[in-house]
């Protein structure tokens, strides 16, 4: 089962695909500057992807990571960090948005390895463009990405060929 998402973002820059589902409903919300609030309520619409999908487990995996990341390490995501976030966001949205369905359309294999592939390789394209005030929050998608990946790649419910697709890619970009 498949999962359209416009995660990219959260962690990259996603930043991460991760937060971008998730974080919307994170409890610490309320309490978090406007541009942050701008940042958490606008993710699912900042990268607009066509053709990128998500596995709905990793989907499952990535969105407990996040909301465990975000609860636990919100110092992260500053005012700052969300404001130079969407600013590169502003400039660079649509272009990465592009760049993950490309990728994700060239990619072989199974659905686990056009997700995990693409993801990372736009990560890493569109990663050293980040502001330096938007690092805190690239930091975090890191960690919940390799948290996430890492899980997924020892989990019993994920085919040894996925398995082995989320392994190769849980360093990150």
């Amino acid at each position: 089962m498949i999962r359209s998402r416009n995660w990219f973002a959260a962690a990259l820059t996603c930043v991460s695909a991760f937060a971008v589902t998730v974080l919307p409903s994170a409890p610490a919300q309320a309490t978090e500057p406007e541009s942050c609030q701008s940042f958490f309520s606008n993710m699912s619409t900042q990268f607009p992807v066509k053709k990128f999908q998500i596995p709905v487990y990793a989907h499952e995996v990535l969105s407990e990571t996040a909301l465990n990341a975000v609860m636990t390490e919100s110092g992260q995501i500053t005012d700052a960090a969300c404001k130079a976030w969407n600013g590169w966001v502003e400039k660079n949205g649509s272009a990465a948005t592009n760049e993950l369905d490309k990728r994700y359309a060239a990619a072989q294999g199974a659905l686990c390895n056009k997700f995990a592939q693409s993801f990372v390789g736009t990560a890493s394209k569109y990663s050293p463009q980040l502001p330096a005030d938007a690092r805190p929050i690239e930091t975090l998608a890191k960690q919940v990405w390799q948290t996430a990946m890492q899980k997924l790649s020892t989990d019993a419910k994920v085919s040894a060929t996925c398995q082995k697709a989320y392994g190769n890619v849980k360093a990150g970009w």
